[in-house]
């Protein structure tokens, strides 16, 4: 009985560095004594012998895993790994993973979306589209979507994606990513938030504006428009029709990716629909 724990500790912790990775280290402590080890591992065994993926005839998580760890599987299993870590209620963890499936599955039928004011990046016949609704206020905004913008024009998505955010916020911050990019620089001024901490207000939106270069004056006249504060109205309630409840609220290939917002898992849910829509190419 105590080989037989010590064996399958082994085994996770190796399971944790992987998902650790896959997530980009995404909140998780490097360091775990042996109390969180024990309970992380219950909660991920828990949940990986109750959740039933769909098309395993039955099979839970864990034992179709142990028959075949590849594909949306694997992906789901790594996943389970990292959801546990995070320490979320066992019954949480099967409710992100539902989700994830859907996803993985495209189960959900695909939106068409309205032209946004703010630019796209990416090459516009990359076979993955990413729209992302999001806030000028919103810190994980930022970090999640400037780290796709890092990886669509120079990592692993470079060809791959074509990105386009929208506005969805309610407050000065996004008519200012419109006059942004009303003035031609759009994504300098949306990746420069990276470096800023604390409240967005409308001292601290002219301060950024005025460090990357536009005219101070020019900027805040733009972005107190009727026209942009207008267009800015519209983007929310587009969002909002199409189902938005937390920023940012991303569309993978129209389809809606609700699941965990860390970096690394949403290049995983883009690097799944490339891998499928190139098994979809080769079979035509």
């Amino acid at each position: 009985m105590m080989k037989s724990k010590i064996i399958r500790k082994s085994l996770f912790l190796l399971i944790m560095i992987s998902a650790s990775a896959m997530s980009q280290g995404a909140g998780i402590s490097t360091y775990l004594d042996s109390l969180r080890v024990d309970s992380t591992l219950q909660m991920f065994e828990y949940a990986t012998n109750k959740f039933v993926p769909k098309n395993e005839g039955g099979l839970t998580l864990g034992k179709a895993f142990a028959k075949d760890s590849s594909g949306e599987i694997g992906r789901l299993y790594y996943f389970a790994a990292y959801e546990a870590l995070t320490g979320r209620p066992c019954d949480k963890v099967i409710d992100e993973l539902t989700k994830r499936e859907r996803f993985y599955l495209a189960l959900d039928t695909a939106i068409k979306f309205l032209p946004s004011p703010l630019p796209s990046i990416g090459d516009s016949s990359a076979p993955i589209k990413v729209v992302a609704f999001v806030s000028g206020t919103c810190p994980v905004c930022k970090r999640t979507c400037s780290a796709l913008y890092d990886a669509i024009t120079g990592g692993n998505l470079r060809g791959k994606v074509f990105m386009t955010l929208k506005p969805a916020g309610q407050s000065d911050a996004d008519p200012a990513m419109i006059a942004a990019a009303g003035l031609g620089d759009f994504w300098d001024y949306f990746t420069a938030w990276q470096a800023v901490h604390g409240e967005v207000d409308h001292k601290k939106i002219l301060k950024v504006a005025a460090e990357i270069g536009f005219d101070k004056d020019q900027f805040e006249e733009l972005m107190t428009t009727d026209s942009i504060r207008t267009i800015a109205a519209d983007s929310r309630r587009e969002a909002l029709r199409d189902g938005m409840e937390y920023t940012p609220s991303i569309f993978i290939n129209g389809r809606r990716y609700d699941s965990s917002s860390r970096v690394g898992w949403v290049i995983d849910a883009i690097d799944w629909e490339f891998s499928r829509i190139s098994a979809l190419s080769k079979k035509k």
